[in-house]
């Protein structure tokens, strides 16, 4: 099963609606948990939940950035939508995102 990705309002918690991963990029393009350059990437886990918090955000969008050098299609126009979110995300006060799992 695909991962999902929301963000939350820290205070409320109110989410948004899911960014969908229909076609599972991420699975193919997500770093591995021991790369060194990707410490909050390499979090995201396939069978649980991960909470990226505000503080964090920043640092996830370095790190899709570099990683969007690295990739081609097809999977490259699902990390740009990813980008995208998590660039909405830091543009929010309180705003956390959640990588759902299985």
């Amino acid at each position: 099963m695909p991962i999902k990705v929301v963000m939350r309002d820290a205070l409320t918690g109110v989410e948004s609606e899911p960014l969908l991963d229909p076609t599972n990029a991420l699975h193919r393009v997500l770093p591995e948990a021991a790369d060194s350059e990707f410490p909050l990437l390499g979090r995201i886990d396939w069978y649980a939940n991960v909470d990226f918090t505000s503080n964090e955000v920043s640092g996830l969008l370095d790190e899709v950035d570099l990683l969007l050098r690295r990739i081609t299609d097809p999977d490259l126009s699902y990390v740009k939508e990813l980008r995208d979110f998590i660039q909405s995300c830091r543009t929010k006060p309180r705003c956390r995102l959640t990588f759902y799992g299985d």
